[in-house]
């Protein structure tokens, strides 16, 4: 099992990656599932936007891409966040952006997990299980 983090800022790195593995890797087991490969890219907005167009067909700055390589138990995948939106949505909710990042980083996982986010009712469970496991974070960590 192995989650990592990738950069193509080189000023920017996320700190206590070791608790956010941790808590990824419990988020994980408690939907019954084994962490496998998981990589996580942080990049900036046209990056991410290239990969939104080329894969989904989405000509637009997101968030979070998740691709899932997930198989029968064993949680794989490649995660990627659009760091200057996640830091952009950050200010316009006024939170702080480590709390966003947070909960960018778990929506990814949620999704190799197979939560989907299509419909008002599959985003409504999304909210709450960020909610949720990011309460988890905030009292262990």
């Amino acid at each position: 099992m192995k989650i990592s983090f990738h950069y193509q800022y080189p000023n920017y790195r996320l700190r206590n990656t070791g608790s956010l593995k941790r808590w990824l890797e419990g988020v994980i087991r408690s939907n019954s599932k084994i962490t496998g490969t998981i990589s996580f890219f942080l990049l900036n907005d046209e990056e991410i936007r290239a990969i939104n167009s080329e894969f989904l067909e989405h000509d637009y700055y997101t968030d979070v891409i998740s691709f899932n390589y997930s198989e029968n138990e064993i949680v794989n995948g490649e995660i990627y966040i659009g760091y200057d939106t996640v830091k952009l949505n950050a200010t316009n909710i006024d939170i702080a952006f480590t709390e966003e990042i947070r909960r960018v980083l778990l929506h990814g996982v949620l999704h190799l997990l197979g939560f989907d986010d299509k419909s008002e009712g599959e985003i409504e469970i999304m909210r709450k299980l960020e909610d949720k496991y990011l309460e988890e974070y905030r009292n262990a960590f």
